[in-house]
């Protein structure tokens, strides 16, 4: 069942993801990426217990049937009402151009057509987007795979309530992730925007999400769960506020999907680890403790890295300056 569960918020995931990556600009707010985002989180929280109780009332086979039907209506529900300003016909007009007209903040397109992905991988701070990115998805992943069996085994759980107390962290995940970012978003000047202060909210992202490291030193169920929230809720905050990051240090609109997809891509190589990692820590030690302090650490690490990393710029061509001519 563990795997299972995987798997399937894997794909929710991944496709909340590709969904604000298929944007050639994106806005720099942080709000509308977490309001996209956020159905990663909320579709754990739907997911763990209507799951649960599809295979408690007849089998684990039905719930690969249900949940991937329901994958792929949504798929025609998506394709049918999401494209760019252009091509959407149920936004207004003025709506449309407003939009058009905002989504570069303000910053004045280039002449080039990018850096392309080796430009962007000279950048030390693409990679700093890039490991604080996987750190925080790391801990998504674990939870994600790893907290219903952890409640059934270590915390004596049935079924259904490892479901419940699965689906309750990733409910408010996904309020804190639109919360948090608005408050992100007033918080900060159009100055401190394209001079990436956003990290500083990456890094406290990071660091409440570390509070996961607690969990094996807590008794009480409610102190677990308050714990588990609270590292559930910021690394899936993160990831959104680490996406609108991307778009305040990106100087070339033209490399807008490369850098989000590299940005994705160092979520989801350290994310597709949590699982196995876990397993293995989990069979040496015969606990999950190691697991949730690797996961800490890591956080820490990733805190690290949105500070002293994810500065400058990313996309940005430097003009050598000319020689003087010599005088004659």
């Amino acid at each position: 069942m563990t795997r299972r569960r995987f798997w399937v918020y894997f794909l929710l995931f991944l496709f909340n993801m590709i969904a604000y990556t298929d944007r050639v600009n994106i806005s720099v707010a942080g709000k509308p990426i977490a309001a996209i985002s956020a159905g990663s989180s909320l579709g754990a929280a739907i997911g763990a217990p209507f799951v649960a109780w599809i295979i408690s009332i007849s089998s684990w086979r039905w719930s690969f049937v249900v949940t991937g039907a329901l994958g792929l209506v949504w798929v025609a529900v998506y394709r049918s009402l999401v494209s760019t300003p252009e091509k959407t016909s149920w936004i207004s007009e003025p709506e449309r151009e407003r939009i058009i007209a905002e989504r570069g903040g303000g910053l004045e397109t280039p002449d080039h057509g990018g850096v392309g992905y080796l430009g962007l991988a000279r950048t030390p701070a693409m990679w700093g987007l890039f490991i604080s990115q996987g750190c925080m998805v790391y801990t998504v992943y674990l939870y994600l795979s790893w907290l219903p069996n952890y409640l059934q085994t270590q915390r004596h759980m049935s079924v259904m309530g490892s479901g419940i107390y699965t689906a309750l962290p990733f409910l408010i995940a996904s309020a804190v992730n639109i919360i948090a970012n608005w408050i992100g978003d007033k918080a900060m000047s159009v100055e401190a925007v394209h001079a990436g202060k956003r990290r500083y909210l990456v890094a406290i992202c990071l660091l409440l999400t570390a509070s996961g490291i607690l969990i094996p030193y807590v008794e009480s169920l409610t102190a677990m769960i308050i714990l588990v929230t609270f590292a559930v809720s910021f690394a899936n905050c993160g990831p959104a506020t680490n996406g609108a990051l991307t778009n305040d240090l990106l100087r070339s609109p033209a490399d807008a999907g490369r850098a989000l997809a590299f940005l994705v891509l160092g979520g989801n190589t350290f994310g597709l680890c949590a699982p196995i990692v876990t397993g293995y820590l989990v069979e040496a030690t015969g606990s999950f403790d190691s697991a949730f302090v690797a996961a800490g650490v890591l956080a820490l690490v990733g805190a690290t890295a949105a500070l002293t990393l994810s500065r400058g710029t990313l996309g940005e061509v430097r003009q050598e300056p000319r020689p003087a001519m010599a005088g004659g």
